[in-house]
């Protein structure tokens, strides 16, 4: 199957593979299922039947889509806890007969791409890349909201984290990433810091050194004969080729 979609996570044999969850706890029809996805191109990471085993596998591995059963066997219903997730991989849930009235009332505010068990080789492709366009779509929004809101998406130890640009005091490179340091947590990223200035896209973060990024609007103070900025109760050091810059810019906005 060849899909186009920005959260591939790698190439084999110049074909798509796209890193799979499958959330059942019937483990007959999940192996059934593994099965099937493999066939398409998918390469499934790991198979989860609780809550806890999906917050394991996402905590450990880029997930690039999910195929999840509606409700678990603790009469757990997935699509309450998946809409708590940020930045969800493209979701497809299904179920039998038995709680399609429970996905009926649920799905004007859930709108996954749904189906109904058993289901053939051709429906769940269709599926699949269904809901991969679908992510596509729901990616040029963000990417939208992110522009207009100053909303900075990132994928950090194979989460998706959203920062507002806001929230962020300063960026330090080391070696291949980039740490974000905001409102005392810290994300590392693997960036260079050039490109990480162009992602926050915001007019009160300049470079100061080779190694940092401000923010301009969270600085406290300058200090001149020790080339530092004091950003909060962090002390950064100023580059030479950058302090005459800096100078100006803290005059701006004090």
């Amino acid at each position: 199957m060849e899909v186009v979609t920005n959260s591939v996570s790698f190439a084999e044999n110049n074909k798509y593979i796209l890193n799979c969850l499958i959330v059942e706890d019937d483990y007959a029809f999940a192996l059934d299922t593994k099965i099937r996805s493999e066939e398409l191109g998918l390469k499934v990471i790991a198979i989860a039947s609780t809550f806890e085993e999906i917050d394991d596998a996402l905590s450990k591995y880029s997930i690039d889509i999910i195929l999840s059963d509606v409700k678990l066997s603790r009469n757990e219903y997935v699509y309450d806890y998946f809409n708590n997730i940020d930045n969800l991989p493209p979701l497809i849930l299904f179920s039998g007969l038995d709680t399609m009235d429970v996905y009926e009332k649920s799905k004007a505010s859930n709108p996954y791409i749904f189906l109904v068990k058993p289901f053939d080789d051709i429906t769940l492709r269709s599926a699949v890349e269904g809901a991969l366009k679908k992510d596509i779509n729901s990616e040029k929004k963000r990417e939208k909201k992110y522009r207009d809101g100053n909303i900075l998406n990132i994928k950090s130890s194979g989460k998706f984290i959203s920062i507002n640009t806001v929230q962020i005091c300063f960026v330090k490179s080391e070696g291949n990433y980039c740490t974000i340091h905001f409102e005392g947590k810290k994300v590392a990223i693997r960036s260079s810091i050039g490109k990480v200035l162009e992602m926050i896209s915001d007019s009160n973060f300049h470079q100061i050194h080779r190694s940092y990024i401000a923010n301009f609007s969270k600085v406290n103070e300058l200090i001149i004969g020790e080339n530092l900025l004091l950003v909060g109760k962090d002390k950064l050091p100023i580059g030479r080729k950058f302090k005459k810059d800096v100078v100006e810019l803290f005059k701006k906005e004090n």
